[in-house]
């Protein structure tokens, strides 16, 4: 579907209509419109689309919440640091590689709950279909997630926590606004949303990376040349070398280049997001009027790999990266015709803000925006950075890749390609794994 986006902009160009069942959208990929809407207060989240994960979280939370108190209560603790405790998440890894159900510990209960989730996207009715073995373990396996984030927050009530941490502050914040019983209620589902969150994007993003690294020998060749310099990679002379520390992650700006360029081509929520001014009509660059309830779709996928947005779009280029301001959008490349600009973003190098909100950047209009933008862009965005930066020079610095058979060459990768809650596989990518150490030596 995310590609099918992309396709249709290309054929009908930044801005079109679609319905689907009974509901009309206005599609966007025009850089200017998409961040006109996002920085836009006068549009929310549209809670049709997001309704239907609740009871999969928990409750409604940080991601599913319309702009409202209860999600400006969670914004102001979520995000900071842990929950000062040790799950024992690495203590045991997954038995039965290539199974989708593997032992019932912490890792598995999350991995696998991620998964059923997933499965649940692909088929909405499946949580009413009890006669199936495959429902009636999501249900068993859903209620194991919630036990175990029922668990981890007895575990912060009962224990004296560190000041400072994610858990002192979702119990400082809850106590204040709420009697204990309905803070539990508002913790759980927003504790689900952290796990949820934190596992599938960045996890299916470091997958992107590394499957273009393979089918870019080049370029991976030169984060190698990176590594090596830090002393990080192995080599014949340096068969153990010294372990990644926090302050070399800002000294590998090539492999935060190909980060970028990963991000661009495979968006994490390629579909796009969907909004809707439920407030007033609204005005898009004072041509376009969207009647009050009007849905907008901002097609991710679109945005970041139309050929009106971007120079060779479907090519895997982190050297485009490397000159600032690659991020914002270029008047020349522009689609629609300079009268939908003039009075929103009239200079788009010195423009104002978009509506009232607070930009940055001097508002310029932005047509990499992975992360979303304005006041619901993704609360966990520089730790998803952090991690990819750090995950990937660590598995890069010691093991080189190469694509599994099974996939079918870069043919069968783009014919699995399939969008639930994140751009993903099917079934998942097969890669070898070899060791630096073995071809140094």
């Amino acid at each position: 579907m995310h590609r099918c986006m992309t396709e249709w902009a290309e054929e009908y160009g930044p801005i079109y209509h679609v319905r689907f069942l009974m509901i009309h959208y206005i599609v966007i990929s025009d850089p200017v419109l998409w961040t006109h809407v996002m920085r836009s207060k006068a549009v929310d989240k549209y809670r049709f689309i997001q309704v239907y994960m609740e009871p999969m979280l928990c409750g409604k939370n940080v991601l599913t919440s319309p702009t409202d108190a209860h999600w400006r209560m969670a914004m102001d603790v979520i995000g900071l640091v842990g929950f000062n405790k040790d799950m024992g998440a690495l203590d045991h890894h997954c038995a039965a590689a290539g199974s989708k159900r593997v032992e019932d510990d912490h890792t598995a209960t999350l991995l696998n709950s991620t998964h059923e989730i997933t499965e649940r996207t692909k088929e909405l009715l499946r949580d009413l279909k009890f006669w199936k073995q495959g429902t009636r373990d999501g249900i068993a396996l859903l209620a194991r997630f919630r036990g175990i984030i029922d668990s981890l927050l007895r575990h912060i009530r009962q224990k004296e926590v560190a000041k400072g941490s994610f858990a002192d502050l979702l119990l400082s914040t809850f106590k204040h606004v709420t009697p204990e019983q309905q803070a539990d209620k508002l913790m759980l589902p927003e504790a689900a949303t952290l796990f949820f969150a934190g596992v599938d994007t960045s996890g299916h993003a470091a997958t992107w990376a590394l499957y273009l690294l393979l089918q870019h020998p080049e370029v991976e060749a030169k984060v190698a040349q990176e590594l090596d310099a830090l002393e990080l990679l192995v080599t014949t002379e340096r068969p153990t070398p010294r372990p990644l520390q926090a302050a070399d992650l800002a000294k590998l700006p090539y492999l935060s280049c190909c980060i970028k360029e990963t991000l661009r081509l495979y968006p994490a929520v390629g579909i796009g997001h969907f909004r809707v001014n439920f407030l007033q009509d609204l005005t898009l660059a004072g041509q376009l009027h969207i009647p009050k309830g009007g849905a907008i779709w901002l097609a991710s996928h679109a945005l970041h790999n139309a050929s009106f947005n971007w120079d060779d779009p479907d090519t895997f280029l982190p050297e485009r990266w490397e000159q600032p301001g690659t991020e914002f959008a270029l008047p020349e490349k522009l689609k629609l015709s300079k009268e939908w600009y003039e009075g929103l973003h009239a200079n788009l190098s010195t423009s104002g803000q978009a509506d009232d909100s607070p930009g940055q950047d001097g508002g310029r209009p932005k047509r990499y925006m992975p992360f979303a933008e304005g006041q619901r862009d993704c609360l966990g965005q520089n730790l998803a950075r952090t991690f990819l930066l750090a995950t990937l020079a660590t598995l890069l610095s010691r093991l080189t890749f190469s694509l599994g058979a099974k996939m079918g060459g870069p043919e069968g990768v783009r014919a699995s390609e399939q969008y639930t809650i994140v751009t993903g596989l099917k079934d998942g990518m097969f890669m070898h794994a070899k060791s630096r150490s073995t071809a140094a030596g």
